[in-house]
């Protein structure tokens, strides 16, 4: 053989896939460049309503939920009955909608009774030809022994839905829908969770079949595949429009999700001491400090209900402070009022609202009912904390979220001596993702507040705790990241925790748009290591994030014991090794490898990691075998307990 043949063929497998996929290429960044095998074009070409005006299309979700031996939640059920139901439709004639029938039932009256924990229909006013949605959720075990029921939506005089829809659990369901580009393309992420492939047939959006000009690569979804499609929409979408989307299968029923068009932004929230008041035109000195450490969503409400300290600036003043400034948003306490020309604004309808079910959820949905009525393109939010509860809640609101915390001692839901894993962040913010989509959730990050513990101001997260509850938001999912709470005057005490805050989230400000308009890559990752690992897809890169599990001192409710508390307690029933430890996590080193098999549509040229706000040029070990990517000796410690890499 020719020897400057064997070896020109040797360098050629080690840069790209083909003709050399079986065997492993090695290399300080031989994973590298990596093409993709599936391309696809998006058309500007505007498609036909499509015909059959009339059909009912729609998606049954059962409740998600953690397993009781990890989280045990106060004796709260599995919620094993029912589920959510999401009914895309077409209006059959204009108007403002004034009743809704659900298997010949009034679904006020439904509601009312809590046979129906909460129900939607968007638009209130109706437009002939176009799109409109029922959603609402319920525990009645019915909804597990029919397979349709009948839905009737009229106006004052005439009757704009009728039919009946399926009930019927996607095997290809959608995980989540947005917009991107100032709301002039969409992007729909879904995995085939089937055991055998199915193909795409139609891929309707507001009633017209997108398939042929949207960009996706293969219509064929194998089995277990996790795909991302992106369409060049006919215009731009308004703000709190309705939107559907429906993936018809040549030999499955359709995969069905139905949302309101919302703002594309990810914020990096603070729910902030009140008497620090960092807003425009309230303590401009800490409002600097907020933005210096990466914030730019704040949260607000009534002077009234700020608590410890006030906040003497007027909230539409803030409001209106807040407008003139591009980089400024807020959430907005559900009783407070706001200007309605605001733009840059979410409103809270509740804050850990889920304690109970009863009659929560229809309050939660009638507050975003009354919001989106008064200002239709001001997203709604929801807060929970009980993963068992939060799918009832799923829904009520745009855009849903949770918080549970593991570090300084602070309160929690599951029972006592059952202290929150350091996981506990990462499978909260997963559970609310797969409940609440394929609309986005918002989760909190641990920062600093006074109602953790006893001593307060001597005790909050070390910078590895801080570090952890924010890249586990980040790799759990979510759309947008959150702290409860910011507080100046800890911030001093604790200065190498908000040193740690401020460089982690200048990481996530890197990343940002990529989380955004991505979606975790389920089921793509594996490490031999204790870690979380997730890989978030979007359009061109895949963020990759990865957090040291791996604890040297675990925090118990025993350790959190005051001494005072011990002496009521029976000495003979304490531990003493864990009565003694130190209440806070001490993460241990570990150095550990990490596989991404990544999808067949998209090109990787380099790898990079984000450190302190900035790409760096890969410096690990990266590998490849075929289109599984290897990224070798990630080292983790206490120091630096999470990385984030992004591939693109």
């Amino acid at each position: 053989m020719n020897f400057r043949f064997y070896f020109s063929t040797l360098v050629l497998c080690a840069l790209v896939l083909f003709g050399c996929s079986d065997d492993e290429v090695q290399g300080p960044v031989a994973g590298f460049p990596l093409e993709a095998v599936q391309q696809c074009q998006m058309r500007e070409v505007c498609p036909d309503i499509i015909a059959d005006r009339s059909a009912l299309r729609a998606n049954y979700r059962k409740d998600y939920y953690l397993s009781y031996e990890k989280y045990p939640e106060a004796n709260i059920p599995d919620p094993v009955d029912g589920g959510r139901i999401q009914v895309a439709a077409v209006a059959q004639a204009s108007g403002e909608v004034t009743t809704v029938e659900i298997n010949g039932e009034n679904a006020d009256e439904l509601n009312e009774r809590l046979w129906l924990h909460w129900y939607h229909v968007w638009p209130r006013v109706a437009v002939e030809g176009q799109p409109i949605w029922i959603n609402f959720h319920s525990h009645e075990p019915l909804f597990d022994r029919l397979s349709e029921m009948d839905i009737v939506v009229k106006t004052s005089s005439r009757t704009i839905v009728k039919g009946k829809f399926p009930i019927y659990q996607s095997k290809l369901p959608l995980s989540y829908v947005t917009t991107v580009n100032d709301r002039n393309q969409m992007i729909i992420h879904l995995k085939n969770l089937d055991d055998k492939p199915h193909t795409l047939e139609r891929l309707i959006i507001n009633h017209r079949d997108y398939a042929d000009q949207a960009c996706i690569p293969s219509r064929i979804i194998q089995a277990g595949e996790q795909v991302m499609w992106t369409v060049n929409l006919c215009a731009q979408l308004e703000l709190g429009a309705a939107w559907t989307v429906v993936a018809e299968f040549e030999d499955t029923p359709p995969s069905v999700g139905t949302g309101r068009v919302v703002p594309e932004h990810f914020p990096v929230h603070a729910w902030p001491q009140s008497v620090d008041c960092p807003f425009p035109g309230g303590n401009q000195e800490n409002f600097q400090r907020h933005l210096d450490a990466g914030f730019d969503t704040f949260f607000t409400m009534k002077t009234s209900y700020n608590y410890p300290g006030t906040c003497e600036v007027d909230t539409s003043d803030i409001v209106t402070a807040s407008e003139a400034n591009d980089d400024v948003w807020l959430m907005v306490e559900r009783h407070t009022d706001i200007p309605k020309v605001s733009k840059k604004i979410v409103r809270l309808v509740g804050d850990e609202s889920d304690q109970v079910i009863e009659s929560k959820p229809k309050e939660k949905a009638d507050y975003s009912k009354l919001f989106w009525a008064a200002n239709p393109e001001v997203a709604t939010y929801l807060g929970g904390s009980r993963n068992r509860h939060t799918a009832a809640f799923a829904g009520t609101a745009d855009i849903q979220g949770i918080d549970i915390y593991f570090a300084a001692c602070a309160p929690h839901v599951t029972d006592y001596n059952s202290h929150p894993p350091i996981d506990s962040i990462y499978d909260f913010t997963d559970v609310t993702r797969r409940n609440h989509m394929p609309l986005p959730t918002w989760v909190y990050s641990q920062g600093f507040s006074v109602v953790w513990n006893t001593d307060a101001k001597n005790f909050q997260p070390n910078p590895a705790e801080a570090m952890i509850s924010t890249a586990s938001v980040l790799a759990g999912g979510a759309k947008g990241l959150m702290y409860f709470q910011s507080n100046l005057e800890m911030a001093d005490v604790f200065a190498e925790t908000w040193k740690a805050i401020s460089s982690i989230n200048q990481d996530v400000i890197t990343v940002r748009k990529w989380l955004r308009e991505g979606d975790p890559l389920d089921g793509y990752t594996r490490s031999q290591g204790k870690v979380m690992l997730r890989a978030i897809r979007a359009r061109d890169a895949i963020v990759v994030v990865v957090i040291n599990k791996k604890a040297e001192k675990e925090a118990s409710d025993l350790g959190c014991l005051t001494e005072a508390t011990r002496e009521l307690l029976d000495p003979d029933s304490l531990d003493p090794e864990a009565a003694a430890s130190s209440p806070e996590w001490i993460m241990a080193d570990q150095t550990v490898t990490i596989e991404i098999d990544i999808p067949e549509d998209i090109s990787l040229t380099r790898g990079q990691e984000v450190i302190d706000g900035q790409p760096i040029e890969l410096v690990y070990e990266a590998t490849r075998k075929g289109r599984t990517l290897s990224i070798r000796d990630i080292q983790l410690s206490h120091e630096r307990p999470y990385r984030i890499f992004i591939l693109q």
